[in-house]
């Protein structure tokens, strides 16, 4: 579950979101697959004595999710599900910050940025057919 402290030691410090089931093994942003953790309690509970690197840690992730699921990464970026699109033009009609968007949508404000330029570069083509 995400939290605004660490779910073993109550920090609020340096926050990180341990996903259950790794997402490079399919697992999902869902509030069920996530526990809210310090950098010390993510790092044991990944095994490792020294979380200090995380940048290390996630490239690490991120290499083996591009070998696990090769279909899932186009041109060093994830691919975007069509169906997404449905979902993000849904969200990006309540009257709340953008911000509030992204986390409904489980997704970054700049990944949100992302969808709204390609949705209008998609409307304009519409519109000009």
């Amino acid at each position: 579950m995400k939290l605004d402290f660490c779910a073993i030691c109550g920090t609020k410090e340096h926050l990180h979101h341990h996903h259950w089931e790794a997402k490079s093994r399919g697992g999902s942003d869902d509030e069920t697959n996530i526990l809210t953790v310090c950098p010390t309690h993510h790092g044991q509970l990944h095994g490792y004595t020294n979380m200090m690197n995380h940048k290390v840690l996630q490239a690490e992730g991120i290499a083996r999710s591009r070998i696990l699921h090769p279909e899932k990464w186009v041109g060093g970026k994830p691919v975007r599900r069509k169906g997404d699109f449905n979902k993000v033009r849904e969200v990006l009609k309540l009257d709340i910050p953008k911000t509030k968007k992204a986390k409904i949508l489980g997704i970054s404000r700049q990944c949100l940025y992302d969808y709204i330029s390609q949705i209008k570069k998609e409307d304009e083509q519409n519109r000009t057919k």
